[in-house]
């Protein structure tokens, strides 16, 4: 008898402590639930944050690819435009924000002396050192100070991979 009151004195502590921890175990799913509801939309906003970024950087990459090529083909204009086109050596490039690109270079003249030469391409001319009114094209377009994108591997390109 007494081990039979034990028994039904231990099932119904079991059946409390159950009714006890069902109430908390319940709460604590709810806040689980809740924790990996939250996990999936910050997730969500993050992944449609990083292809709005990824889009962006394509873009820029896009317009970056695009002004290097401009001004490649320029440069290589420029260079074939040179008495000596094998004696150029392109210098330095920058485009500034109006979209002129700027060049510092070095090529022979007639008497095989190495000049130092600046260009500027402005609404799809190029301009030379030596040429009317240059030096007015220039402080206005490239000595400005303004802010200006540096194409430097312009001449890496020019110097080192495309030869004449």
């Amino acid at each position: 008898m007494k081990s039979a009151l034990l028994f039904v004195l231990i099932f119904l502590a079991g059946v409390a402590v159950i009714f006890a921890i069902a109430p908390a175990a319940a709460r604590w799913y709810e806040r689980y639930a809740a924790a990996a509801a939250e996990r999936a939309e910050h997730d969500r906003v993050q992944s449609i944050a990083l292809a709005e970024q990824r889009a962006k950087d394509d873009e820029i990459k896009r317009i970056r690819e695009a002004r290097f090529q401009t001004g490649l083909s320029i440069a290589i204009m420029l260079r074939e435009s040179m008495k000596n086109p094998a004696s150029f050596r392109l210098e330095r490039t920058i485009r500034t924000e109006g979209g002129v690109f700027c060049y510092w270079f070095r090529a022979t003249n007639s008497f095989n002396a190495i000049v130092p030469g600046q260009a500027l391409s402005y609404s799809g001319r190029l301009h030379v050192t030596g040429e009317d009114d240059f030096d007015g094209w220039w402080q206005g377009f490239c000595n400005t100070g303004s802010t200006s994108e540096n194409f430097d591997i312009i001449p890496y390109a020019m110097n080192n991979f495309i030869k004449r």
